[in-house]
């Protein structure tokens, strides 16, 4: 009775595990919701497409849009599809070790008592601009690199100015 018994849970864990495998493999699962992503969608077959050695993919979707967020090489990355499919911007994060020579010489060049931190790659309509953070002992920098142009659009110092 025991062996019964243990065989009719063991087909029934068997059943459960394969019915789940089999719906993993048709639906993505949409961030934070109960609802699920068809993989028939664009989006998700162009992604697929042109990123076949993403890992950590996770999705979401807003107004029809779809955004996907994974690693790839060891680099953040973030995409935005529109409701067709097609890639409407693209965001990579990483630090200066990826950073492209001709931006961070372009930085250095000019910044050179800095460290830089970070840096955010963002790809919109065929322009490529990046945002390189940099700091040294008393403050932080955000520089803008756009078409070989530098523009500081962030600078905060953290001196404290003494009291009168």
């Amino acid at each position: 009775m025991k062996i019964l018994l243990m065989w009719v849970i063991l087909s029934v864990l068997l059943a459960t595990n394969t019915a789940t495998a089999q719906t993993s493999k048709k639906e993505f699962k949409i961030t934070n919701s109960e609802s699920v992503i068809n993989p028939e969608t664009k989006a998700i077959k162009n992604f697929k497409r042109s990123h076949p050695d993403a890992t950590n993919e996770s999705w979401s979707t807003d107004n029809g849009y779809y955004f996907v967020s994974f690693k790839q090489g060891g680099i953040k990355n973030k995409i935005a599809y529109t409701p067709h499919g097609q890639v409407d911007y693209s965001l990579k994060m990483y630090n200066e070790n990826n950073l492209p020579y001709t931006v961070r010489s372009a930085v250095k060049s000019i910044y050179y008592d800095y460290a830089i931190t970070n840096a955010q790659e963002l790809d919109v309509k065929n322009k490529t601009i990046y945002l390189v953070k940099i700091t040294d002992a008393n403050s932080w920098k955000t520089i803008r690199v756009s078409n070989g142009d530098l523009e500081e659009i962030e600078d905060y110092s953290s001196v404290i100015s003494p009291c009168r």
